[in-house]
């Protein structure tokens, strides 16, 4: 009953579900990643097109998170150079 009323709205509950499954594929306990391998070759066998979107798009928003951190990370040691360039300036006065 569950995996019917799963697949008769897969493509609500796909994206919400897509990127933890995805992420414990290589969770330490074994089982905790067999099934959520076996999840996503479900709702995979179920929709390719649906699943191949869903991938794709959580790929794309993945890479935008790693690139927003990055960024985050450069301008915080901007910041931090900034201030201790400031500080040794205020220790010389």
């Amino acid at each position: 009953y569950l995996v019917s009323l799963v697949a008769q709205n897969r493509h609500a509950v796909l994206p919400l579900v897509y990127g933890v499954l995805s992420d414990n594929k290589n969770h330490w306990n074994q089982t905790v990643a067999n099934l959520a391998y076996n999840v996503l070759k479900l709702f995979m066998e179920m929709d390719q097109a649906l699943f191949d979107e869903v991938k794709n798009e959580h790929e794309v928003t993945q890479d935008q998170k790693e690139k927003r951190k990055a960024e985050t990370e450069a301008e915080w040691e901007s910041l931090l150079k900034e201030a201790a360039a400031m500080e040794a300036e205020g220790n010389h006065k």
